[in-house]
């Protein structure tokens, strides 16, 4: 598990879609085959049952193929996200492209949409990694997002607990279900609470929110996201091994050669496709070495 990277960029994790888990289970497995980093960007993957079953602790589900297959080729082949550009602009974007399989192998690949290349491949900052053990238990699909939405949040500024504010109707948008939990308590129970327990009980970060009232209505949420202080003793060797840690110093460092060869790439970005890259292609000797080198390499290819 340890191997199995998802990266994304923001704007990815921010656009507004509605998938099933299954179909987010689908599209995950494949990212997590993805090198963001490799020169060619591969738009297919195939489906090794048995690795799916293992990654997501199915391996007592009866006819997993066929759950794939009709998952596939029923609603997530019509699945789309929309995200913003330019000029208040919206672009609406289909996750698929094709789907070849074969029944009596077993056999499904699936096909990404290329207009995707620029949110999963070759980013340059604005991104943000996690391993995929850390959605893997998750029942919801709401726990999905708020999980990528959070961590985002705390990704981008190196501090330890990070606050942010989110209009409910922002999240309803994001999550597409406007037609959804009209009332609060609905929404509360089904989505906020279901995502905040499966989170703090799963995965390497902890989600704390209040809501906020407008007058006698709730109007807004406020999160609140921390890593994990603690790790269980079976978790605690798996998360060792995947650390990379870049000191202070080396930051710093990072920051001033951008600085002085006036370059607007962000170092806390750098510091994350760096990490992600060490860790699809193993953990470097000399890591802060490293570290500049890829900072480096990223400046020459900008000018």
């Amino acid at each position: 598990m340890s191997k199995n990277l998802v990266t994304k960029h923001n704007e990815l994790i921010e656009s507004s879609y509605r998938l099933t888990l299954t179909e987010a289970r689908i599209i995950f497995y494949g990212l997590s085959l993805v090198n963001p980093t490799a020169k060619d960007f591969n738009y297919q993957f195939r489906i090794d049952i048995k690795a799916f079953a293992k990654m997501f602790g199915l391996e007592n589900s009866k006819d997993l193929y066929s759950h794939l297959k009709t998952a596939a080729m029923d609603k997530f082949w019509l699945r789309e996200f929309t995200f913003p550009t330019t000029n208040d602009r919206k672009l609406r974007v289909g996750w698929l492209s094709g789907i070849e399989y074969g029944d009596k192998e077993g056999y499904l690949k699936i096909f990404i949409n290329p207009q995707l290349q620029p949110f999963l491949h070759q980013m340059h900052n604005n991104f943000t990694s996690y391993h995929l053990e850390n959605i893997a238990k998750f029942k919801s699909i709401y726990s999905v997002r708020f999980y990528e939405i959070a961590l985002m949040q705390l990704k981008k500024l190196p501090r330890d607990v990070v606050s942010f504010k989110m209009l409910i109707s922002e999240i309803k948008e994001t999550l597409e279900i406007d037609d959804k939990y009209k009332k609060f308590s609905h929404f509360k129970t089904r989505v906020l609470e279901k995502a905040k327990k499966e989170i703090n009980k799963h995965s390497d970060i902890k989600l704390n929110y209040e809501a906020i009232k407008q007058g006698r209505t709730f109007h807004e949420i406020k999160f609140t996201v921390s890593y994990r202080e603690k790790q269980n003793e079976e978790q605690l060797p798996l998360l060792e091994a995947q650390t990379i840690n870049l000191s202070p110093t080396i930051i710093e460092k990072a920051k001033n050669i951008l600085l002085r060869q006036n370059n607007r790439l962000d170092v806390y970005s750098i510091a994350e496709e760096f990490k992600a890259f060490a860790q699809k292609n193993g953990k470097p000797n000399n890591i802060n070495g490293a570290f500049i080198g890829f900072v480096k390499k990223k400046i020459a290819k900008t000018e």
